[in-house]
């Protein structure tokens, strides 16, 4: 009788043994998911922020908004990134861009 309860001991501890390793895996899973999700959200926020500082040189964008309003997205930008970028210069290309969009360029490529 005494081995029975031995084996059942050992059993029960091995039982344990396997709940506990389970409940550690699961919650080295859910430290892995919290850290692809922040790290997910810190992306998306950066590259938020990278669209609303750059966004306005896309294709549709240099199709849809006025010549001033690019002028002035390009000078917001050029402020901005003063080291990088030449305020000037850039709202002057901008500008002949912007204008080069509203014709047939950049809207039939856009459009296509």
């Amino acid at each position: 009788m005494t081995s029975f309860i031995k084996l059942y001991q050992h059993v029960a501890m091995d039982e344990n043994c396997l709940v506990l390793q389970k409940q550690e895996i699961q919650r080295e899973c859910f430290c892995v998911y919290d850290k692809l999700i922040t790290e997910m959200r810190n992306r998306l926020e950066a590259y938020s922020k990278v669209s609303e500082d750059f966004g306005f040189l896309s294709g549709r964008s240099l199709q849809k908004r006025t010549v001033a309003d690019l002028e002035n997205c390009a000078k917001d930008l050029g402020l901005k990134y003063s080291k990088d970028v030449n305020a000037l210069e850039i709202v002057r290309e901008i500008g002949s861009t912007g204008i080069f969009a509203k014709g047939a360029g950049i809207a039939r490529y856009v459009a296509g």
